[in-house]
């Protein structure tokens, strides 16, 4: 299908999606960042947001009567150029703190970045990510 070039993928999709793992490691196999919108209340949401977090991609969810064109346009904005990429979590006070999810490769405009981490005093800590 695709060769290892890299690249990105803009999919869209009702979600409703078979043969998941054999998706998985055909689209891993060509080092594009797969970026989707799932679109409807039969949207396989948690298998889209797998498929775009291993791939380096996004996903976005759509509710059955929204707005199609501007989600896509959000979107594809959005992986235009990634914000953010090799990112690194440090204490600047040089304090310990341990990764309990794997930050992403990339970061794109308008996606969140979600950190779980641990500590092992409560005391008022400062993140950077770098």
């Amino acid at each position: 299908m695709l060769k290892k070039q890299g690249g990105a993928i803009l999919l869209l999709t009702d979600g409703q999606v078979f043969g998941t793992e054999t998706i998985l490691q055909e689209i891993q196999k060509t080092g594009v960042g797969l970026h989707s919108l799932g679109i409807g209340s039969a949207s396989q949401d948690r298998f889209l947001a797998l498929l775009a977090w291993e791939t380096g991609g996004t996903s976005r969810f759509l509710a059955p009567r929204g707005r199609v064109d501007l989600a896509v346009l959000e979107l594809f904005v959005g992986i235009a150029l990634p914000v953010a990429t090799d990112l690194q979590l440090g204490d600047p006070a040089g304090r310990q703190v341990r990764l309990i999810t794997p930050l992403p490769r990339q970061v794109f405009a308008g996606s969140p970045v979600l950190v779980l981490l641990e500590r092992d005093s409560c005391a008022d800590i400062r993140i950077s990510l770098q």
